[in-house]
């Protein structure tokens, strides 16, 4: 750990620390529930990101099975980091020390390191909460691109990004801020499944647009599934009768409305 700077070192130990949020975290859905549209976010997410660490960091960054142009190795390395893989450097060191000592003293996680249920437990992740979790040595060859290099140091942050879009893709949330240090999710909506099969994206489930009249205690939601008017109780009981026009912002707008 000594080769590494202070600053490498804490962007290094965010991983360990998202990898135990995130299982904590996946036991929340037993509070929240999971929709069909949840299942198949996850399904595409695991497919998607599988590709890239089998893909990208093993057969292309470590084995350098096939050739593909620095574009495509930069992008694919950034969907594998939102996989919470740690970044291109830290996985290629430690696949490669894990070849070269297969089942080893020297291999970073194999379950031969200790018997019965020790082993297993420091193969499947006690190795990453040790001082085997920092590489001995990162690839040159990797270090030598400065792109690569940044995704590596920053390779927490795609996680952190699909997790923040995956949290507001399912609908609009609404909070109470009446204590700015801490927020209150009082309220949350999730469109109505809907779409055509043949048309590509139509089955999204996002919230385009959201207006409020305050008067009347009434969010107005735009969807691909349609209009919505919703409310909360933070904002009081809608008002649903129409109300008179006191006074239109621009001359003869809408004029003869009631």
């Amino acid at each position: 750990m000594r080769q590494y700077s202070l600053l490498t070192s804490i962007l290094y130990i965010i991983g360990p620390i998202l990898i135990i949020v995130s299982h904590i975290g996946s036991l929340l859905v037993f509070k929240t529930g999971l929709s069909w549209g949840a299942i198949a976010w996850i399904l595409l997410l695991y497919f998607i990101r599988m590709l890239g660490t089998t893909g990208i960091y093993h057969r292309l960054l470590t084995h350098k099975s096939y050739q593909a142009p620095a574009p495509l190795l930069w992008i694919g390395c950034i969907v594998t980091a939102s996989a919470g893989q740690m970044g291109p450097s830290w996985w290629k060191a430690h696949h490669m020390a894990h070849h070269q000592n297969s089942d080893q003293a020297l291999d970073p996680h194999s379950p031969n390191s200790a018997q019965g249920i020790k082993g297993f437990y420091w193969s499947q992740g006690g190795w990453l909460l040790s001082s085997h979790f920092f590489p001995a040595k990162l690839p040159s060859d990797v270090e030598s691109d400065r792109v690569l290099q940044i995704i590596d140091r920053l390779h927490f942050i795609p996680l952190i990004a699909l997790g923040i879009i995956s949290y507001f893709i399912g609908g609009l949330r609404c909070y109470d801020i009446g204590d700015l240090y801490k927020p209150e999710e009082v309220a949350y909506f999730v469109p109505p499944q809907g779409g055509d099969l043949h048309k590509f994206g139509s089955y999204d489930r996002t919230v385009d647009n959201v207006f409020i009249e305050w008067d009347r205690n009434i969010i107005w939601t735009a969807t691909d599934t349609g209009l919505y008017a919703l409310s909360c109780p933070n904002l009081g009981k809608p008002n649903l009768d129409p109300l008179p026009v006191a006074e239109w912002s621009l001359d003869k707008l809408n004029e003869g409305a009631p």
